[in-house]
Protein backbone atom coordinates (compact mmCIF):
# COMPACT_ATOMS: atom_id res chain seq x y z
CA UNK A 1 0.00 0.00 0.00
CA UNK A 2 1.39 3.37 -0.94
CA UNK A 3 1.82 5.93 1.82
CA UNK A 4 0.00 4.04 4.60
CA UNK A 5 0.86 6.65 7.26
CA UNK A 6 -0.52 9.48 5.12
CA UNK A 7 -3.68 7.49 4.37
CA UNK A 8 -4.12 6.69 8.06
CA UNK A 9 -3.70 10.37 8.98
CA UNK A 10 -6.21 11.48 6.32
CA UNK A 11 -8.78 8.92 7.43
CA UNK A 12 -8.36 9.85 11.12
CA UNK A 13 -8.81 13.53 10.21
CA UNK A 14 -12.01 12.72 8.30
CA UNK A 15 -13.33 10.68 11.21
CA UNK A 16 -12.55 13.51 13.65
CA UNK A 17 -14.91 15.69 11.64
CA UNK A 18 -17.79 13.16 11.87
CA UNK A 19 -17.40 12.01 8.30
CA UNK A 20 -17.68 8.53 6.89
CA UNK A 21 -14.47 7.15 5.44
CA UNK A 22 -14.54 4.39 2.85
CA UNK A 23 -11.40 2.44 2.00
CA UNK A 24 -11.67 0.73 -1.36
CA UNK A 25 -9.31 -0.68 -3.93
CA UNK A 26 -7.90 -3.87 -5.34
CA UNK A 27 -7.72 -6.97 -3.19
CA UNK A 28 -4.71 -7.75 -1.03
CA UNK A 29 -3.32 -4.21 -0.89
CA UNK A 30 -3.69 -3.67 2.86
CA UNK A 31 -7.11 -2.06 3.38
CA UNK A 32 -8.03 -4.32 6.29
CA UNK A 33 -4.60 -3.85 7.88
CA UNK A 34 -5.00 -0.09 7.54
CA UNK A 35 -8.43 0.00 9.19
CA UNK A 36 -7.20 -2.27 11.97
CA UNK A 37 -4.42 0.25 12.69
CA UNK A 38 -7.02 3.02 12.73
CA UNK A 39 -9.18 0.95 15.06
CA UNK A 40 -6.23 0.64 17.45
CA UNK A 41 -6.25 4.44 17.79
CA UNK A 42 -9.78 4.21 19.23
CA UNK A 43 -9.11 1.36 21.62
CA UNK A 44 -12.26 -0.01 23.24
CA UNK A 45 -14.36 2.77 21.70
CA UNK A 46 -14.57 0.97 18.36
CA UNK A 47 -16.21 -2.11 16.91
CA UNK A 48 -15.06 -4.16 13.92
CA UNK A 49 -17.60 -6.11 11.87
CA UNK A 50 -16.67 -8.53 9.08
CA UNK A 51 -19.21 -8.26 6.25
CA UNK A 52 -18.32 -11.78 5.07
CA UNK A 53 -19.48 -13.26 8.38
CA UNK A 54 -22.97 -14.77 7.94
CA UNK A 55 -24.10 -13.59 11.40
CA UNK A 56 -22.95 -10.02 10.71
CA UNK A 57 -24.63 -10.05 7.28
CA UNK A 58 -27.83 -11.35 8.83
CA UNK A 59 -27.79 -8.73 11.57
CA UNK A 60 -27.36 -5.78 9.21
CA UNK A 61 -29.73 -7.15 6.57
CA UNK A 62 -32.56 -8.22 8.90
CA UNK A 63 -32.64 -5.71 11.76
CA UNK A 64 -34.43 -2.40 11.70
CA UNK A 65 -32.41 0.80 11.99
CA UNK A 66 -33.24 1.36 15.66
CA UNK A 67 -31.94 -2.10 16.58
CA UNK A 68 -28.72 -1.40 14.72
CA UNK A 69 -28.34 2.02 16.36
CA UNK A 70 -28.84 0.42 19.77
CA UNK A 71 -26.11 -2.11 19.01
CA UNK A 72 -23.52 0.43 17.84
CA UNK A 73 -24.43 3.47 19.96
CA UNK A 74 -21.68 2.98 22.54
CA UNK A 75 -18.88 3.13 19.97
CA UNK A 76 -17.13 6.14 18.49
CA UNK A 77 -15.94 4.18 15.47
CA UNK A 78 -17.68 1.40 13.58
CA UNK A 79 -15.70 -0.50 10.95
CA UNK A 80 -17.46 -2.80 8.51
CA UNK A 81 -14.91 -4.71 6.48
CA UNK A 82 -16.29 -6.05 3.19
CA UNK A 83 -19.40 -3.89 3.70
CA UNK A 84 -20.29 -4.27 0.03
CA UNK A 85 -21.27 -7.88 0.82
CA UNK A 86 -24.18 -6.65 2.99
CA UNK A 87 -27.34 -5.94 0.99
CA UNK A 88 -28.69 -2.38 1.27
CA UNK A 89 -25.81 -1.26 3.51
CA UNK A 90 -25.73 2.23 1.95
CA UNK A 91 -28.55 3.83 4.00
CA UNK A 92 -27.26 2.18 7.16
CA UNK A 93 -23.91 3.92 6.78
CA UNK A 94 -25.64 7.24 7.37
CA UNK A 95 -27.06 6.30 10.78
CA UNK A 96 -25.67 8.39 13.60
Amino acid sequence: MLYPDLLKKNILNALDSDKIAIAYGSGQIGKTTLVQKIQAEYGGKSQFYQGDDPEVKSFFENQNQSSIVEQVRAYELIIIDEAQRIENIDPLLLIH
